[in-house]
């Protein structure tokens, strides 16, 4: 990888682009802000269909919770095409490695509200020397009892032939939920990114 791949070049580009997110109103949506502790904000909300735990937050001027939707810039270090599962990286930097500190503050969070024993250990991946994320995409949830889960089309590309539709059936739905977007930082001739 080194010798195609300017691993300290990428290593300070992602800084800078860290840096950039963390600013302004968005700074409360980086993974990296929970490396320091979770805000007093925070509680989970329990489903049963489909079965699972929602991380929720609600600030003062919303009168009620809303789903906690984080972010985490890294460099794909391997993937499995289609969008099925990926590796992140942060290739060493500190806010990389405060947002595993938040993933871990955020598993201890969550399984202190479940029954001993219904919660694995949670522990980082890694990727040659750095620590990594494994990431994966659920392309479908299961139809809840009612049958009134709103299925919506795959993105150009994911499924061109209709096989992942077909395997869906009556059993399994591709919500909005479910769609992965990947964005791509596009440096200006002036420098500014885009």
């Amino acid at each position: 990888m080194d010798a195609f791949y300017n691993i300290q070049s990428a290593r300070t580009a992602l800084e800078k682009l860290i840096l950039e997110r963390m600013t302004g109103k968005a700074s409360g949506f980086q993974l990296s802000t929970y490396g320091a502790g979770l805000p007093p904000t925070i509680s989970t909300l329990t489903t049963t269909s489909p079965s699972g735990m929602i991380l929720m937050s609600q600030e003062e001027s919303e009168e009620e919770n809303s789903e906690v939707v984080l972010r985490v810039q890294g460099a794909l270090c391997f993937a499995d095409l289609p969008p099925i599962r990926s590796g992140l990286t942060g290739l060493g930097t500190e806010n990389f490695s405060n947002a595993i500190l938040g993933l871990a503050n955020i598993a201890i969070f969550m399984g202190e509200t479940m029954e001993k024993g219904d919660i694995e250990s949670w522990q980082c991946d890694r990727y040659r020397t750095w620590q990594a994320l494994d990431m994966a995409n659920r392309f479908f949830v299961m139809q809840n009892s009612e049958g009134d889960m709103v299925s919506v089309p795959f993105v150009d590309g994911v499924d061109p032939d209709g096989v992942l539709v077909t395997v869906a059936g009556d059993k399994w739905v591709h919500t909005e939920e479910n769609q992965v977007k990947y964005f791509r930082l596009n440096t200006q001739s002036d420098g500014t990114h885009k």
